[in-house]
């Protein structure tokens, strides 16, 4: 399978690698995860996330827009900024910056053993200093909660350092 492409970058000079791309991906806690609807119109929902070999793991109610859209068309992006400053240098107004963006399919997790490592998963990612209530409380969700994973196809990113040009 051909990895899908984007458009060239216009700053080139400000492309990271794939290997820093998911740097900033594991780093991170949360984005925003962007979907289409049946009725064409775009979906972007902030949430947060883990990254667990090569994939990304989220969860969310078991009903709403958000999984309507996964349904209807399981591709969507996913956006991460990181290190985000505004400054003012050289006369210029802009921001120093690290991004990270995947292209992917989005899939809701159906076998228990899969959704139970995901919830597990996320709350060693976001709150490894309360593993030791993980398995009641993933025992609480298990109705109530959907656990989706994110299967990349492409991974890009951007970073402005300090140094302006």
């Amino acid at each position: 399978m051909t990895k899908p492409s984007y458009p060239d970058v216009r700053r080139k000079d400000r492309q990271i690698s794939e290997h820093e791309a998911w740097e900033v991906l594991k780093n991170g806690q949360y984005g925003v995860l962007s979907t289409v609807g049946e009725d064409g119109l775009p979906y972007g929902v902030p949430l947060s996330y883990v990254v667990r070999d090569g994939k990304l793991y989220f969860h969310c109610a078991v009903e709403g827009r958000k999984l309507r859209n996964i349904k209807a068309n399981s591709q969507i992006t996913f956006t991460v900024v990181a290190e985000h400053r505004p400054v003012l240098q050289k006369g210029h107004f802009s921001a120093t910056f690290k991004s990270a963006m995947v292209l992917g399919n989005a899939v809701l997790l159906t076998d228990p053993a899969a959704r139970r490592k995901a919830f597990f998963d996320l709350i060693e990612g976001l709150v490894p200093e309360h593993l030791d209530k993980a398995a009641a409380y993933i025992e609480q969700l298990e109705n109530i909660t959907a656990a989706v994973e994110i299967i990349p196809e492409l991974v890009t990113g951007k970073a402005r350092p300090d140094q302006f040009d």
